[in-house]
């Protein structure tokens, strides 16, 4: 059974896993539900919503400032160019080197897909479309391809 993941959930696992700071964010229903943790970095919080939170992360001097964005994408089909244009939108107000990361309901390959049912080729083409259209690409993944799985938490 599926639970609702609340920001005072997510605090006590950041405590547990050792991180000092973040922001947690709950779910909205069963969707969703977002956070993003750190130890000793100048890190500043940006923005945030449901679906995403951005942050400028920099050296003790502040110099070589970068953006690291995390996304939880839209999950139903009809609502996947709402992902798109949010992450377009974030990428355009960064001065700074940017890297996205999280899970965008979306993915880039057939190869990258195990089980269920065939994901639709426009759907892919879509996403790597909007990658390309802010000049980023996908850096790969080494290790378990699931985050996590049914049953195990």
């Amino acid at each position: 059974m599926e639970t609702k993941i609340d920001s005072v959930r997510l605090e006590g696992i950041r405590n547990k896993c050792g991180f000092s700071n973040g922001l947690c964010l709950s779910s909205v229903g069963l969707s969703g539900g977002i956070g993003l943790w750190w130890n000793d970095n100048n890190v500043n919080v940006v923005s945030y919503s449901n679906n995403h939170i951005a942050v400028d992360v920099s050296n003790n001097g502040n110099n070589n400032v970068w953006r690291a964005i995390g996304v939880y994408g839209w999950p139903e089909n009809e609502n996947k160019h709402q992902t798109w244009l949010l992450m377009k939108n974030l990428r355009q107000q960064s001065p700074h080197p940017t890297i996205f990361f999280g899970d965008f309901s979306e993915i880039l390959s057939a190869g990258e897909k195990c089980g269920g049912g065939s994901r639709r080729d426009r759907c892919m083409d879509n996403f790597r479309e909007c990658l390309d259209s802010m000049g980023v690409c996908d850096l790969g993944y080494k290790g378990n391809i699931y985050t996590r799985q049914r049953g195990l938490s």
